[in-house]
């Protein structure tokens, strides 16, 4: 089967999938009518977003809910001059750190 076929029918499935995660309508219809007039290697071309001023300052911790959260926050606010100093997140000092908790639909 072509890849383009392949790629249409599971951007329809997918777009189903959304709509049973609770996704609006109107996003997932709009989205999906984007991709459908676009090569399958055009829509899997990343889209390079400009960061705002908070997203370049700050570092966002987003979990799903979980009774362990307050520990998970708590260990890495203590911890954050330690992780920053770290090479893997160096990119990191000279952010603050944000954290939310993120309700994952059913």
């Amino acid at each position: 089967m072509p890849k383009e076929i392949t790629f249409h029918r599971q951007s329809a499935i997918l777009l189903a999938h959304f709509l049973c995660r609770g996704y609006p309508l109107e996003l997932v219809l709009e989205n999906w009518e984007k991709v459908q007039g676009i090569s399958r290697e055009e829509a899997l071309e990343p889209n390079p977003e400009k960061l705002t001023e908070d997203e370049e300052t700050i570092f966002f911790l987003i979990t799903t809910f979980n009774p362990k959260n307050d520990q998970l926050r708590d260990i890495v606010i203590e911890n954050w001059d330690i992780l920053k100093c770290s090479s893997v997140m160096k990119d990191l000092s000279t952010k603050k750190l944000f954290s939310a908790t993120e309700n994952a639909p059913i």
